[in-house]
């Protein structure tokens, strides 16, 4: 997985945002609580949490919280801040460094630049199904999200964040994709 992948992943969500129309940011989204407009604002306040943390720099949550969500364009502030996350990616030697994640603690960038390729390609299947869009994903992100996940199996449960893990009703005769989504939470 490289810097390409994530530039991937955010071509996804933005075919996706490009259908969600005012009356689309109320509706409920498979992430438990969130509706459109919350999952499009954690998608970029996450981003510029990587993009500070690709830097070096602290992560301060709470002002870039209040800050996405007086923007005024949510659609615009989210491409200004994925695009700062993908430059961060992009730049020479980031992969190579180590990051300090906030709950992860320190971990290689191209393990952090995994599970940000995975979240915006799991968000975009999300965001798909909250406002009646395409959730076909291209198979190629799905692979590369896939390998990079499911070591993680055990866990992903126990964590939280994907709200109860995998199901077990999925077998590996099901479809790439349909794994990935039973893996991190997702019922289609």
């Amino acid at each position: 997985m490289d810097a390409t992948s994530l530039d991937q992943a955010h071509a996804e969500v933005r075919r996706r945002l490009e259908n969600v129309d005012t009356d689309s940011w109320g509706l409920t989204t498979p992430c438990d609580d969130w509706s459109v407009v919350d999952l499009v604002r954690h998608m970029a306040v996450g981003a510029t949490m990587a993009s500070s943390l690709l830097a070096g720099e602290p992560w301060n949550r709470e002002p870039v919280v209040e800050e996405v969500a007086s923007a005024p364009d949510l659609r615009a502030e989210w491409e200004r801040r994925t695009q700062e996350e993908r430059a961060g990616f992009a730049d020479p030697g980031a992969l190579d460094r180590m990051v300090a994640h906030p709950v992860m603690g320190d971990i290689p960038a191209r393990q952090f630049l995994g599970m940000r390729v995975g979240d915006a390609v799991l968000h975009a299947w999300d965001l798909a199904k909250a406002t009646g869009g395409d959730v076909e994903l291209p198979s190629g992100l799905v692979a590369e999200v896939w390998d990079f996940m499911s070591p993680m199996s055990g866990f992903i449960g126990a964590s939280g964040f994907f709200g109860s893990g995998p199901s077990g009703d999925v077998g590996p005769e099901a479809p790439l994709q349909t794994r990935l989504l039973d893996l991190s939470g997702r019922r289609p």
